[in-house]
């Protein structure tokens, strides 16, 4: 079995053709950073150091219907969490598993949705903690389950001791609350892409 790597910084993130490549990320540029889909195909693509095969390119929520990579109940290092609905946006979430501990919670990596130059730098990257009795950290969505990648076989490592509490990490604005400065800053961020705008929550 292979030796996962996990990932709990950003580091090396920025420019890397994992997640600011289009040939090798279809999230970007158009659903780039900060974003959870982006981030999760790209972390993805990153430890399988192949093209993640059989993820859907949708909504975050549509992934658990729409992906092809085994499904499950169990929290697997690298497995994709997937979650529908939620209190923002209602198009879900998806999360990178990178530590089980031995009192059976887990770590995932994530990314949000967020286009506030206020805010950005905070949901570019973010970890959240938790266990099978608080939905895994994630209370304010609906647990659909995990995604286990076809490709390879980590060896099931388990970290000794809890792991940290669960946080509540970034959260992206509701549809539709966008004041005007950041209307016109999306349109900017956009300019150059040749794409209608859409808005892609997550």
């Amino acid at each position: 079995m292979a030796t996962y790597t996990s990932r709990l910084t950003s580091s090396g993130m920025l420019n890397n053709p994992y997640w600011y490549d289009p040939a090798l990320n279809p999230f970007y540029p158009t659903y780039g950073l900060p974003n959870c889909t982006c981030y999760v195909w790209g972390r993805c693509y990153e430890y399988l150091n192949q093209w993640p095969a059989g993820l859907y390119t949708g909504d975050a929520g549509t992934w658990w219907n729409y992906s092809t990579w085994q499904h499950g109940s169990v929290p697997k290092l690298g497995a994709v969490l997937c979650l529908a609905g939620g209190p923002y946006s209602g198009r879900g979430h998806v999360a990178v598993v990178e530590k089980i501990y031995s009192d059976g919670s887990i770590q995932c990596s994530n990314s949000a949705y967020d286009r506030n130059p206020a805010t950005m730098a905070q949901s570019y990257f973010y970890l959240r903690a938790g266990d099978q009795s608080d939905n895994w950290g994630y209370p304010e969505y609906t647990l659909q389950g995990f995604l286990y990648n076809p490709f390879i076989d980590f060896d099931p490592e388990i970290d000794p001791g809890p792991g940290p509490g669960p946080g509540p990490g970034p959260e992206p604005p509701e549809p539709g609350q966008y004041p005007t400065r950041l209307l016109l800053y999306k349109k900017q961020f956009y300019r150059n892409q040749g794409r209608r705008i859409n808005d892609f929550y997550c």
